[in-house]
């Protein structure tokens, strides 16, 4: 079959809903998902049947959801447009029938560069709304007119700020779920209604004017203090001046509105056939260097990107929201700008600098992070407390479990033991925000963490104390370690047990590991990438070393996989990193393993259940990428997690673009990734169409290399039959190393504990 056929197999489907034979269509839909990849016609094909069939409405929802990419127009997309549409009409909401019909005007735009009446008139519309608001800003009617028409224009910050006003005025919460679980969208309840940060900064441009204004004046009742960033003023000049001393004058001139709004125009300057220089950037700059303040941002998404690139700004400027995928001029986005430690001092309710820059209290802090994980954590917590080690350390439980699952505190109480120290996130936190909360509160000289059903041996701390008085100049060290199947796991690989090398008991060797070593093994095999230092299962730092991060990379824990992006972090940062060539943890995986069920591929009710959570652990301290990591698609595979890490070493100034892509290749990044990418996969076309519009960013000669040899042989519609094992796949007995593979359930161990138990027994503890 090509994909012409697949395609035209759909229509002739969709020609038999309409004609009312929807249940048939649904049974033929069906037969035709074994033909893989999956594409966007035949998801607008089921949600068509279903709808057809009187379908609950929030399941076609479901079912719809995270399926399509708007960032440019491909096959499929005005049908599925039309799907929702319907849906919207069904469900009687009118402002949610005209935000589509706004939305398929500007995807045709896109395509075909002809503009809409129907942009121009909700454009005009919402002019004339704006201007009548900030003639009567105590006007609630008026007030949610304009949310809607922001909602209809696709501006959901401004849409969101508004309705947060209608609330605090109103004592009614009318904003739509759709908006309010937007990534990050707590951050302005945050910031705005509790008045967690009440600092912010504006930065005009000309053709948003009259939509800044708004926002001003929305900020302003809210009881922000305002810092607006003119346009910039052009002046010619005579003779060389510094940027130094154009930011003193704009600085010099600030303008005063009332008590709680600041004026400050940057300069554009020029001299006669030179380039003109503006120091918006080092106005923002000395904004911060003044106060040492964390400030709200809000700008377009066409200036958060101009300002992100700066040399400038990049270590202490963050967009975290509002940016749609759909390439809307004038969306107004929002961010953090200025100290980081502040920042998450704020989402945190603790003093992070403090934290930081305190003096230790412990020898060593085993950070153990865990979310709605006690059955395995239980035995996790055995293997910490049971250390042949006489010094003081402690083990910093940090609890991030969903609201009212309190049993990972009652585990606590439980153990009854005074290492422990229990600590609870302030709300849910996505992964890499609760290492970073539980980190923090960690009080030991030196700080490791593992996973809720991993281990550490019993050894562990002995052998780190003996290392680290011989490596005082060294900060961050690496070890190696044991794999642990639990029962459950995938049932290929469940029971396995791995001893990776042939270890002698207190035979214990160090190799200093350089960074041109780390990148060449992860330029020739990408799967190399967990043999990173990631400050997690593998390896540990002393605690001066926070400092270093902070002043390094303008953060501490970042990125959207967090143990990759910490691991390329820690090589670029500290340049040589000792590796211990002996065991001291077993990292285990459950079915309940965080990082696995990210990348897990999930359908229906467990798909629904699975997303309402991730879209509540984002909501406040989600990750947002930068401008520049869009040149990476992010695919959610293992493989192109290294590749999305790099280019955000690449936004934190770490390393350059053209260095990545001189010593890893575009086109063998963007194979790589695609090798990894399953084609059982219900979202593969949307992946794949993330690619391709990733891929054009490198210019036309690219796409069409990436659309000859990855888009054309991707899309061949496959008869494809998965294959489940009920038995496990992997071979046991010894390596070439001299490690050992076995099925751990041959030995009776059925947990962490136990495993760490063998692992001791075999290596002749």
């Amino acid at each position: 079959m090509i994909e012409v056929e697949y395609l035209s197999k759909v229509e002739v489907i969709r020609k038999k809903i309409v004609q009312g034979q929807a249940q048939q269509a649904l049974g033929e839909l069906e037969e035709l998902y074994k033909i893989k990849p999956v594409r966007l016609r035949w998801i607008v094909a089921k949600a068509e049947a279903m709808i057809a069939l009187d379908y609950p409405i929030q399941e076609v929802y479901d079912f719809l959801n995270d399926k399509s990419l708007d960032l440019y127009e491909y096959d499929g997309q005005q049908e599925l447009l039309d799907v929702y549409k319907k849906l919207a009409e069904i469900d009687g909401d009118i402002v949610e029938q005209e935000k589509i019909k706004v939305k398929k005007a500007i995807m045709q735009y896109i395509h075909s560069g002809e503009e809409s009446r129907i942009i121009k008139d909700y454009n005009d519309m919402l002019d004339n709304t704006a201007e009548a608001f900030l003639e009567d800003m105590d006007n609630c009617e008026l007030l949610k007119k304009m949310a809607d028409i922001y909602y209809i224009s696709h501006d959901s910050v401004m849409y969101y700020i508004c309705m947060l006003l209608y609330h605090m005025k109103m004592d009614k919460n009318d904003i739509r779920s759709t908006v309010d679980k937007m990534l990050n969208f707590g951050y302005l309840d945050l910031v705005l209604m509790q008045g967690k940060c009440r600092k912010s900064i504006v930065v005009m441009t000309s053709n948003e004017r009259t939509k800044l204004e708004v926002l001003i004046n929305l900020l302003s009742v809210f009881g922000q203090e305002i810092v607006i960033i003119e346009e910039p003023i052009t002046c010619e000049i005579e003779r060389d001046v510094t940027m130094e001393e154009l930011t003193q004058v704009s600085m010099d001139n600030i303008e005063k509105i009332g008590e709680s709004i600041k004026i400050i125009r940057p300069i554009a300057a020029y001299m006669m056939n030179n380039a003109m220089s503006v120091n918006t950037d080092c106005i923002l700059k000395e904004i911060f260097n003044t106060s040492g303040d964390v400030f709200n941002i809000f700008c377009t998404q066409e200036m958060m990107t101009c300002l992100e690139e700066t040399t400038l700004l990049k270590k202490n400027l963050q967009i975290l929201g509002g940016g749609s995928s759909i390439n809307i001029q004038g969306q107004i986005v929002f961010g953090w700008y200025g100290n980081y430690l502040k920042y998450i001092s704020m989402l945190y309710d603790i003093d992070a600098e403090e934290k930081i820059n305190s003096d230790a209290e412990c020898d060593f802090s085993i950070v153990v992070p865990a979310r709605n994980s006690a059955k395995a954590l239980k035995y996790t917590l055995m293997t910490c407390l049971k250390q042949d080690y006489d010094g003081h350390y402690e083990i910093v439980l940090s609890d991030n479990s969903t609201a009212n699952n309190n049993e990972v505190y009652e585990l606590f109480l439980e153990l009854n033991d005074e290492r422990i120290k229990y600590y609870r996130t302030p709300y849910d936190l996505p992964l890499t925000k609760s290492f970073e909360y539980a980190f923090l509160m960690a009080k030991g000289k030196f700080i490791f963490s593992i996973g809720s059903d991993d281990a550490i041996l019993p050894w562990g701390l002995s052998v780190l104390e003996y290392v680290l008085k011989d490596l005082p100049q060294h900060q961050v060290l690496q070890w190696e370690r044991g794999f642990y199947a639990w029962p459950g796991f995938q049932k290929s690989q469940e029971h396995q047990f791995i001893i990776p090398k042939n270890y002698i008991k207190n035979d214990i060797s160090i190799m200093n590991i350089g960074l041109k070593d780390y990148i060449a093994m992860l330029a020739n095999d990408p799967n190399s990438m967990y043999g990173l230092p990631m400050l997690y299962i593998n390896s540990g730092y002393r605690r001066e070393y926070l400092k270093e991060l902070i002043a390094r990379t303008g953060r501490l824990w970042d990125g959207a996989s967090q143990d990759v992006y910490m691991g390329l972090v820690n090589v670029l940062v500290a340049k040589e990193i000792p590796l211990i060539k002996y065991p001291i943890t077993i990292a285990g995986m459950t079915n309940l393993s965080i990082g696995a069920n990210e990348r897990t591929i999930r359908e229906g009710s467990e798909e629904r259940e699975y997303k309402n959570e991730v879209k509540q652990m984002n909501n406040i301290a989600g990750f947002s990428r930068a401008s520049i990591e869009k040149y990476m698609p992010m695919l959610e595979i293992d493989t192109n997690l290294l590749y999305t890490s790099l280019y955000r070493c690449i936004a934190r100034g770490l390393v350059t673009k053209e260095e990545i892509e001189k010593i890893f290749k575009v086109d063998s990044m963007f194979t790589r990734s695609f090798e990894k990418l399953r084609r059982d996969d219900i979202k593969f076309d949307y992946r794949l169409h993330l690619a391709k519009q990733a891929a054009s960013l490198y210019g036309r000669e690219f796409e069409t290399w990436f659309n000859e040899n990855l888009y054309s042989v991707e899309t061949v519609p496959q008869t494809y039959k998965e294959v489940i094992s009920d038995v496990p796949l992997y071979a046991t007995g010894f390596n070439k190393d001299g490690g050992l593979v076995l099925n751990a359930s041959h030995f009776n161990v059925t947990n962490i504990y136990e495993a760490s138990v063998l692992f001791a027994t075999i290596m002749g503890y």
